[in-house]
């Protein structure tokens, strides 16, 4: 398992351990700088992030909210924002822990979008699921919530003229258990 787990963080480019608390405030800084960069470049005010109640998203909600709250200091405009979006599939098992990031997070905005209604849309018109078996529908259906979640974070900072932030849930692939 530890093989896996090394290989994974390899692959994404995982930092290791810091050596102290000046070392991870360096690269706290250093990612904020980049987002903060990324906001200005793009002559932008504000950022979008779905909160799923993970590790990932989470830790980038805390570093978007960070460089919001420097870009208002250093330049004294309110405009600057970040929102926080909440996607769930109708309720999910999992609200209690996104509801707990939120209140750590204390995004400037908090927005909840039910996917729900746009994912049974989607599925119901394809021909091909009406007789597909559970497991096949499952999988489809699961790729096609993380799509909408994606589409409902682009359509929010479309409106707001903002940039979306990703996750490439490095946390999440380097501590879980792999599939056997």
């Amino acid at each position: 398992m530890q093989a896996v787990q090394q290989e994974i963080a390899q692959a994404l480019k995982v930092q290791p351990p810091f050596a102290d608390a000046a070392a991870l405030e360096a690269e706290v800084a250093r990612r904020v700088a980049f987002i903060k960069s990324c906001l200005n470049n793009a002559r932008l005010k504000t950022l979008v992030l779905g909160i799923s109640g993970g590790v990932d998203s989470l830790t980038a909600a805390l570093l978007a909210q960070r460089a919001i709250n420097e870009l208002r200091a250093e330049t004294g405009d309110t405009a600057y924002t970040f929102i926080a979006v909440r996607l769930p599939y109708q309720v999910q098992h999992d609200e209690h822990d996104a509801q707990a990031c939120l209140e750590v997070i204390k995004a400037n905005e908090v927005h909840t979008v039910d996917i729900a209604p746009a994912v049974r849309a989607l599925a119901a018109e394809v021909v091909e699921l009406k007789n597909g078996s559970p497991t096949l529908v499952d999988f489809v259906v699961g790729n096609v919530k993380a799509r909408t979640r994606m589409v409902a974070q682009y359509t929010i900072a479309g409106a707001r003229a903002g940039l979306v932030i990703g996750t490439d849930h490095a946390a999440e692939a380097v501590i879980s258990t792999p599939l056997h």
